[in-house]
């Protein structure tokens, strides 16, 4: 039997998300640079994120110019991105941490000088790749989130301290930097594609191959 898709959130019919679909009108912009060994990934978050969002887009490349990033910019009426990644770049462009144990950033007013975000999405490997292939990035300001505690993704075996799925990491910095953006709406699909995957396996299976998280939600 063919397996048929939702056109909109690219998931099975079976396991559908759009009814947890609550888009909000982000003042933010969220550009997504996603790799292309994520495209066909079932469980997937970029495509939520980017459906949850009205200023949002997700490009799916190994390259892509900052010219074009710029253009996808306009098109929300912005023009000052921040990159969301876990280290500084350059000693030329400024880099922000923010720490959610001691909810403050190391530099104040920071919402002032951006209008959007920039994101990469994939595994640790793949984004090294793009950041790699798109040497651009590095002339942005960066801003790193740290103690962000457990992630929500129970079914990925991520090593690293502080990984988050991608629809995490926006709903963090989106918390910090959009006063009218509500994290709950958006994580809500993922949370429920969560839920499926897991019913999916059955909870022997769940209990014996990932470890139990007390996960921390954005506020």
């Amino acid at each position: 039997m063919t397996r048929r898709y939702c056109q909109q959130c690219s998931k099975p019919e079976t396991a559908c998300l759009c009814q947890y679909l609550s888009p909000q009108n982000n003042s933010i912009a969220v550009i997504i640079l996603r790799h292309p060994d994520e495209e066909t990934k079932a469980i997937g978050t970029a495509k939520l994120a980017s459906l949850g969002l009205s200023k949002s887009k997700v490009v799916t490349s190994l390259e892509i110019s900052e010219a074009e990033v710029a253009d996808l910019l306009t098109v929300f009426s912005c023009s000052d991105p921040l990159f969301i990644y876990p280290q500084a770049l350059s000693d030329d462009y400024p880099h922000y941490v923010y720490d959610f144990e001691k909810e403050r950033f190391t530099s104040s007013a920071l919402y002032k000088h951006y209008d959007s975000i920039i994101l990469l999405d994939g595994t640790w490997r793949n984004t090294r790749e793009l950041l790699h292939r798109n040497v651009w990035l590095k002339n942005l300001a960066t801003l790193n989130l740290v103690n962000v505690g457990e992630s929500r993704y129970r079914i990925r075996q991520a090593k690293q301290k502080g990984a988050l799925a991608t629809i995490e990491a926006i709903a963090l910095a989106l918390v910090l930097l959009d006063n009218s953006f509500n994290a709950s709406k958006l994580l809500k699909p993922f949370e429920k594609m969560i839920e499926f995957q897991i019913d999916k396996m059955g909870q022997d299976v769940y209990q014996n191959n990932y470890p139990t998280n007390n996960n921390s939600k954005p506020k």
